[in-house]
């Protein structure tokens, strides 16, 4: 089974319609889109998540589209922007070049043509697959504490409920199973899981151990499965099961008996 996760998108869009159309379009391509009207709602999903890439729509103001796109790097300045502009002036071009964005197109422009450079951009940038999505795996069941782990499916199951993990969510939990009570350098986790060359990782990394250390609470799954508040002492008799950031260093997936 060949393990794929699905790229994320910022869409900026202040149309209603083109943002709906936008959407719709790409979340046919598998990708996972966060759809804003304004630069405000974009930086505060900025704050609380990592895109992939961003498209934003500047209308035909260029001096204010190149504002939010330095509002947009300066909470992610390796982030790749598309700009989509109704200002066709060559010298408005090379400006937001000049700023950092990554390609611009001209309306009217084909859905299809943004979806291809979307693709190209995220294919340079190593960011449609993992190292590990080249290979692939059977069935791979790992139990610990309470935790059942199916690899290949992406399922953390636990109290008789099953969650399903991202791609990247799955690649991460692998490495750090696979290194259960070791110290995983951080330089070791975004080499096996994000590759070569990406300099934004390491935020991104942040953000999805954030999201294990989430999963890996016994609270998330009993209040899933319905089971209710954890007593003390039921939580005392079972294997402790922390995902532990070692300063300076790395995480260790710290499972006690």
């Amino acid at each position: 089974m060949a393990l794929q996760e699905k790229n994320s998108i910022l869409l900026i869009e202040k149309s209603n319609n083109l943002r709906t159309v936008l959407r719709d379009y790409f979340e046919l391509l598998k990708y996972q889109v966060k759809e804003c009207a304004d630069i405000s709602t974009a930086t505060k999903a900025l704050k609380k998540d990592f895109y992939d890439i961003t498209i934003l729509d500047v209308g035909d103001d260029i001096g204010e589209g190149i504002n939010m796109m330095r509002a947009i790097l300066k909470l992610d300045p390796n982030m790749p922007i598309i700009i989509l502009s109704d200002n066709s002036d060559k010298l408005a071009k090379i400006e937001t070049f000049k700023e950092g964005c990554e390609d611009f197109l001209t309306k009217p422009f084909s859905i299809e043509e943004l979806s291809l450079r979307v693709n190209v951009i995220l294919k340079r940038l190593f960011k449609l697959q993992s190292p590990l999505a080249t290979k692939t795996r059977e069935d791979i069941v790992v139990e610990f504490g309470q935790f059942t782990f199916n690899f290949s499916t992406a399922q953390l199951t636990c109290f008789n409920y099953s969650h399903t993990l991202t791609r990247k969510e799955s690649d991460l939990l692998y490495l750090l199973v696979k290194n259960v009570n070791t110290i995983m350098p951080r330089e070791t986790i975004l080499r096996e899981v994000w590759g070569e060359g990406r300099k934004d990782a390491g935020r991104s990394m942040d953000v999805y151990i954030t999201k294990l250390r989430k999963y890996l609470n016994y609270q998330f799954f009993a209040d899933k499965a319905k089971v209710g508040q954890l007593t003390k002492r039921k939580l005392t008799q079972m294997s402790k099961v922390q995902l532990v950031n070692i300063h300076g260093t790395g995480f260790m997936l710290k499972v006690e008996n």
